[in-house]
């Protein structure tokens, strides 16, 4: 599990929250290395950490966020 997604779910603990939704790119990348798709949020809880997005991005999502449940979005 990489630093960052280490010190987030050690933010929610502290901050007794369930989860947390992600968008923006620059979060995004910040958290799972994924550059692709403007649409695209991850949804990060104690034990899951999703990254949602349509099927135009799911291959390159695949790629750079293998530690990541990904979910493909449908239009």
């Amino acid at each position: 599990m990489n630093q960052r997604l280490l010190r987030l779910r050690q933010s929610l603990e502290q901050s007794q929250l369930d989860g947390i939704i992600i968008d923006g790119r620059e979060n995004i990348y910040y958290l799972s290395a994924f550059t692709g798709g403007e649409d695209a949020r991850l949804l990060i809880t104690a034990e899951e950490a999703m990254l949602f997005t349509d099927s135009r991005y799911t291959e390159q999502a695949a790629r750079e966020s293998p530690d990541w449940t990904l979910i493909e979005e449908k239009p």
